[in-house]
């Protein structure tokens, strides 16, 4: 009897549209091959069942579903790359093509999808260029400390299907543009809102963390956790201390004044409900309804008002 009705089951899956997937009765081999058909939605493309080259066919009753999907021949997805040798080759050349001189040194594990992009400035980490593994497209990372002794940190980003912008914003890089003239020189290059901090103060580096903060919430799709970054960040005694966030709860660190380390934990909930710790997971202070309210208990709870901040340790700080 249920293998008369799972036939017609597993055919409706196989139709339904992704939206209704999402809420799908289905237990034991349904489940499994809901599974794959979200699977299969998600990464277009082959994918093995435990006991099956076919995307939805033949299931075990029991046990777990191994999905394994291949990686494409980077030679098949970027033609063009391997006629060069290497990404960094294809790099040079595209950048030759626009009267740019890069100097790029291709990596020895993955030649074809990786690159790097050595830098004349001071204080800016190589370029990290990386080919993407299921889509032809390319992401480039660039971290760095400006003219502090720091921490580097990540402050541009972005990805793109144009080889040739991606020349264009290695050599900006490269040559010590500032970061706003990069972001407005090439579309797809995103900052992370930190800055290149002109020197070790304390309140320069602060300052450009609590950047970071609020790009970083501004791209969240959560109002609630950007209310509390706002409201935080209006706040003189909290924003003189330096700001970093660990499972989405919003934490301080000022070790110049060893009482105030992580002083006060702030979290937001979807929904707009919002939490006060005495510190990372400690006792609660007190739940409320809005930003405004969590920051004005939490600044209350600091007993004195904090002396200006210095970075926390490295483990403290966000990427």
């Amino acid at each position: 009897m249920l293998d008369d009705l799972r036939g017609p089951a597993l055919e409706a899956i196989d139709q339904a549209e992704p939206a209704e997937l999402l809420s799908y009765p289905t237990s034991g081999t349904l489940l499994q091959h809901l599974l794959t058909r979200l699977f299969v939605i998600a990464y277009p493309g082959p994918a093995r069942s435990s006991t099956s080259t076919s995307r939805t066919s033949t299931y075990p009753s029991c046990g777990r579903l191994a999905l394994v999907r291949t990686t494409p021949d980077p030679a098949v997805l970027y033609p063009d790359v391997a006629a060069r040798g290497s990404l960094a080759a294809a790099l040079q050349a595209l950048g030759a093509e626009q009267g740019l001189t890069l100097a790029v040194t291709a990596t020895e594990s993955d030649p074809l999808r990786h690159a790097l992009v050595p830098s004349a400035t001071p204080g800016r980490e190589e370029l990290v260029v990386g080919a993407w593994h299921f889509e032809r497209r390319w992401s480039i990372t660039g971290a760095g400390t400006g003219n502090g002794s720091g921490r580097s940190k990540l402050l541009i980003q972005g990805d793109t299907q144009d080889l040739g912008a991606v020349a264009r914003a290695a050599q900006a890089w490269r040559d010590g543009v500032p970061l706003p003239e990069i972001d407005r020189m090439v579309s797809f290059v995103e900052l992370t809102g930190r800055y290149e901090v002109p020197d070790d103060s304390p309140a320069h580096l602060v300052a450009s963390e609590w950047g970071y903060m609020l790009k970083d919430a501004q791209d969240a799709d959560w109002p609630e956790y950007l209310a509390l970054i706002k409201a935080a960040h209006a706040e003189p005694d909290l924003r003189q201390l330096y700001p970093y966030t660990s499972h989405w709860s919003l934490r301080f660190s000022a070790p110049a004044r060893p009482a105030f380390a992580d002083p006060v934990c702030l979290e937001a909930s979807r929904g707009g409900a919002y939490t006060v710790r005495a510190y990372w997971m400690g006792p609660v202070l007190a739940k409320v309804a809005t930003a405004a309210e969590a920051v004005s208990i939490a600044v209350r709870h600091l007993r004195t008002a904090p002396g200006p901040a210095v970075p926390g340790p490295s483990e403290h700080q966000n990427g």
